[in-house]
């Protein structure tokens, strides 16, 4: 998707609000027609719910850019929020998991990606770490756990965890911008095998992974994805969740709750991945399992006590 890169190239090199907020716009008008490719009824009613939800919130980012051009005045709660409600996060998260529920499998990967990354760079311009900002990240990680929880759809589970991650890089945006970008191409290339994987076998619910005939091979690459995913010791997704972690130092309250939060999300993973231990091909798999556990939860043990 060309104009989708060549919009966050621009957002992220343009040095003026409204070189940025069109930018923004064409990043959101370049998905639109991908949603439409198909001109199935569920396409058409994303691509119109993604565009109103975008829109309104299009509007009030220029009207309050040309404030801060004109006036050098910014309401940065009111920011806040809007850029959530664009992003999908709670407290305006309501429209994501039902609009990624219905896309295929290549469009929902950008727009758990690519699509976050220009709100986020407007974010991290403005983001200070204070109270409020410390119960946006706790309400996004405790909606993204209960979101998650006895959901059967995965593209919701998917969208229900990007609301998690999003909070993960919120909390790193206060130390560095190279923190959040980090963990966004780190989270990328952990979604990409996932997202290869589904589509290989087009799985669409939990409990189609039992009847799945998928190899050997596409399984271990979901059993490193999912775990990767969720952030557990040693795996890629872990590295990025830590640095923050110790960054966190002098934010107890906070660090406690994302650990306890990610603990739970990872639980839902390794639910998943338990069910795609019981196809009748997966024997060889399930033999070496106890091994491959107790050196996984040693390694996991090791590194968490480092925190």
């Amino acid at each position: 998707n060309v104009p989708c890169i060549f919009s966050i190239f621009m957002a992220m090199t343009s040095n003026s609000w409204l070189l940025l907020w069109f930018a923004m716009e064409l990043n959101t008008l370049s998905i639109m027609p991908l949603m439409n490719k198909n001109k199935s009824k569920n396409s058409i009613d994303c691509s119109m719910k993604y565009f109103l939800v975008q829109m309104f919130t299009s509007n009030i980012l220029m009207f309050m850019f040309i404030l801060i051009m004109t006036m050098n005045y910014v309401n940065l709660w009111t920011l806040y929020l809007v850029l959530m409600m664009k992003l999908g996060l709670s407290p305006f998260h309501f429209w994501f998991p039902d609009l990624n529920k219905k896309l295929i499998w290549s469009i929902s990967m950008i727009l758990l990606t690519l699509q976050k990354l220009i709100p986020f760079w407007v974010m991290s311009f403005f983001i200070i770490f204070n109270m409020k900002m410390k119960c946006l990240i706790f309400l996004n990680l405790i909606v993204s756990s209960l979101g998650m929880w006895n959901e059967n759809n995965i593209q919701k589970i998917l969208a229900f965890s990007s609301i998690g991650h999003s909070s993960w890089m919120m909390s790193s945006m206060t130390f560095s911008n190279l923190w959040w970008m980090l963990y966004w191409w780190m989270y990328t290339f952990t979604l990409l095998p996932l997202w290869y994987y589904l589509t290989k076998t087009n799985l669409l619910y939990i409990n189609h992974f039992m009847s799945t005939n998928s190899n050997l091979w596409l399984k271990k690459l979901l059993f490193m994805s999912l775990l990767s995913l969720g952030g557990l010791p040693p795996f890629l997704g872990f590295i990025p969740k830590w640095f923050i972690l110790m960054m966190l130092t002098n934010h107890m309250i906070l660090k406690i709750s994302m650990i306890s939060l990610s603990s739970f999300t990872l639980y839902i993973y390794v639910k998943t991945w338990s069910l795609s231990l019981m196809s009748s091909k997966m024997k060889m798999w399930k033999i070496c399992l106890p091994y491959n556990m107790e050196v996984m939860i040693l390694l996991s043990t090791v590194l968490w006590m480092m925190i």
